[in-house]
């Protein structure tokens, strides 16, 4: 059968995110194809789109060197058999042969819309999300700290050493804490996203986009803790003002930092009387090491660790800091966006 090779292609690198890497559960690896239809699930997330074309057979096939090999060939048009329990790839000089396995069974999509979230609200929540994320903790013992947790009004996250809060313009009507795998996947197809919303029951966000393509993710159980306690209420804090060349000199450490993945990338962030300097460390290429001016009145001394691509973001709205020197915090952001810091963070 003749399948046009960049239509197939964008169809699975949209259900694509969410391909497990459980060599456990073979199932989570695989494309599921139904015909006209695919599905994919790493056990929490499952998405599921439209083929553009019945390919005519139903089998489940390792998703990563799939796509790979279709990704890597030129023809416009590419010869896609089932044959022997294999799916052949075939053009004129290339021919790729991936075993199958039986398809699982399609599972479906909950469609109990308990919690609808409106149109004009999502601009909103997935700017929230974006600037929450960086501080989600990594620690895959702590709960529904995994994941932005949604308090109705506000989104919070926290690593125990940083705490990130949104507040959102139209408050939602339900909590829950969101994996940050489904956040980038929000983040990615805002622009064609058609509907998002919360099913009760399950416990699972869904997301649908303009073309029919559907995601769904089971949010993290357990009780999102109250983060608001832990920021400061009293005005007794030192300000200290960045110069507008700090933005610059981020985006040199952003792409000193290029080869490490977004969320993992780290700027340690020294303030000792008017300068500001500011480290990242590549483990082949060593480190970076830059100074700024600061307006550092009481001449604080500061010390913590931050995302630079978060740091940009903040620094291009405020410019400047509070440090709270009684409690070790270092404040960022206003009513609406505030992150919070634990100073000397190790």
């Amino acid at each position: 059968m003749k399948v046009n090779r960049v239509e197939l292609i964008n169809v699975l690198e949209k259900v694509a995110p969410a391909l497990g890497f459980n060599a456990l559960v073979p199932e989570f690896q695989c494309f599921q194809i139904y015909g006209n239809k695919v599905q994919v699930t790493d056990g929490a997330m499952l998405a599921e789109a439209t083929l553009p074309i019945d390919l005519g057979f139903t089998c489940a096939v390792i998703g990563g060197p799939f796509l790979n090999l279709l990704k890597g060939l030129e023809e416009e048009y590419i010869e896609l058999l089932y044959e022997d329990d294999n799916i052949v790839v075939k053009t004129n000089k290339v021919k790729g042969t991936f075993a199958v396995s039986s398809a699982v069974g399609i599972k479906e999509i909950p469609q109990h819309k308990s919690h609808i979230i409106s149109s004009g609200s999502l601009p909103d929540l997935i700017e929230g999300f974006a600037f929450c994320k960086d501080s989600v903790s990594k620690d895959a013992t702590s709960g529904p700290c995994q994941g932005v947790g949604i308090r109705r009004t506000h989104l919070f996250s926290t690593n125990r050493f940083r705490i990130a809060s949104w507040e959102l313009v139209r408050g939602l009507s339900f909590e829950c804490s969101v994996p940050l795998k489904f956040v980038d996947v929000v983040e990615k197809n805002q622009e064609n996203t058609l509907q998002l919303y919360y099913a009760e029951p399950e416990k699972t966000l869904v997301m649908i986009l303009q073309d029919g393509t559907s995601f769904s993710s089971s949010v993290f159980s357990g009780e999102y803790p109250d983060l608001e306690q832990y920021f400061p209420t009293k005005d007794s804090f030192e300000q200290i003002e960045f110069s507008g060349e700090v933005v610059s000199t981020i985006d040199r450490h952003i792409s000193f930092l290029s080869r490490i993945d977004m969320i993992d990338k780290e700027v340690d962030i020294k303030i000792l009387g008017s300068k500001c300097s500011l480290e990242s460390k590549d483990a082949e290429l060593g480190s970076l090491v830059e100074e700024v001016d600061v307006v550092n009145k009481n001449n604080c001394e500061v010390q913590f660790r931050v995302n630079p691509m978060f740091l940009k973001g903040v620094v291009d709205k405020f410019l400047a800091i509070k440090y709270y020197k009684e409690k070790g915090l270092i404040l960022f952001g206003g009513d609406k966006m505030r992150y919070l810091i634990q100073d000397r963070e190790e």
